[in-house]
């Protein structure tokens, strides 16, 4: 008997003892209150650009910060993905378009394509428009981390593209 009640001492002390230890917990936490979100560095808010055909194959550049987060104990997160948004200046990108999504900084692509871009957006060759861009970055499956930048305002004249010439043999071969 007088084992039993030790052993059962024993167990209860133990339970008591291991019971009693906090879990510590060492997880990295994500504190998305101080997340900087990325800024358009170029180009600047209110440039205003005239887009011609005779610069087609020049570049066309939008660079842009890169987003911070503040994460606990040192631990680093995957690189975030940027979306490069466009849409009509005081549309509150109710019609946005995603010009380039990327884990870089920057965006280029040459004045035609751009332009083509534009037309297709709804803005006529040889007229001129208004329009906004920003940036919204997220690390990627964790939708609560999306931040987006504060928008700039371009105005951007566009060209009429020269139409493709028709072919030299208008005969279909099957």
């Amino acid at each position: 008997m007088k084992k039993i009640n030790l052993i059962t001492t024993l167990i209860i002390g133990l339970v008591i003892i291991l019971g009693s230890c906090k879990k510590e917990e060492t997880n990295p936490k994500l504190n998305v209150n101080l997340s900087v979100a990325a800024a358009i560095t170029n180009p600047v808010n209110g440039t205003v650009d005239t887009l011609l055909l005779a610069d087609s194959a020049k570049l066309f550049t939008v660079s842009w910060s890169a987003a911070t987060y503040s994460v606990s104990d040192g631990a680093t997160l995957p690189v975030p993905t940027y979306s490069l948004q466009m849409a009509f200046a005081d549309s509150n990108f109710a019609n946005m378009k995603e010009l380039y999504n990327t884990q870089g900084l920057s965006f280029e692509t040459i004045v035609y394509e751009l332009n083509n871009s534009l037309i297709l957006f709804g803005i006529p060759g040889d007229s001129t428009a208004s329009i906004e861009l920003r940036i919204v970055s997220g690390i990627s499956g964790a939708s609560y981390t999306n931040d987006t930048s504060d928008a700039i305002k371009l105005t951007v004249t566009t060209f009429k593209s020269a139409e493709p010439p028709p072919p030299d043999d208008p005969r279909l071969w099957v």
